[in-house]
């Protein structure tokens, strides 16, 4: 969650997610209220070392380490989702109506992923942009540089389903659905 949603831990010194997050490595509150709607929410906080800012996740369950934990690792799903959604595909675009069809998509959808993804990567160790080239020469991690590349970043998929399309527009041989792996 952002450090400006409402939250009521029944303490006055405590006003938002940002205050509740502060100093705290690990952090449990159960039967808070967020939004000022009255509704108890469960809500876990753990600062993992290395990481700018915390992860303040409110969850249905007992909020423990390992629950946080869980929750930290749908992260690597979601981007999958909107790959597969409004940022790639546009599956929510689909106007079948049999759900059969539809994981005959979602299949298809699948290889496709896996082929712009391999794609992307491949792309990035062979052709690295001019940024990149002088990041991997960058040994100082507080360097103007890092900051600019991390804003310019695209995932795999990203990177690999553009060059795909680049490559099909131009008419150019699009590489082969082969994990180079």
């Amino acid at each position: 969650m952002k450090g400006t949603h409402a939250v009521d831990v029944g303490r006055a010194d405590i006003t938002c997610t940002a205050d509740l997050a502060k100093g705290a490595e690990l952090y449990f509150a159960p039967g808070a209220r967020l939004f000022q709607s009255g509704i108890k929410n469960n809500i876990g906080i753990w600062h993992e070392a290395g990481h700018e800012e915390a992860w303040t996740i409110a969850m249905d369950c007992p909020p423990t380490a390992a629950a946080i934990r869980d929750d930290g690792l749908r992260w690597g799903i979601e981007p999958m989702f909107s790959d597969f959604k409004t940022r790639g595909f546009g599956l929510e675009d689909t106007q079948l109506r049999y759900a059969d069809r539809v994981d005959h998509l979602v299949l298809i959808l699948s290889l496709a992923m896996h082929w712009c993804t391999d794609t992307g990567r491949r792309d990035a160790l062979e052709s690295p942009p001019p940024l990149e080239q002088k990041a991997a020469e960058q040994t100082d991690p507080d360097h103007w540089i890092f900051r600019k590349l991390a804003r310019s970043c695209l995932s795999w998929f990203q990177r690999g389903l553009r060059k795909l399309l680049r490559l099909a527009e131009l008419g150019h041989p699009l590489p082969g659905f082969v994990p180079s792996g």
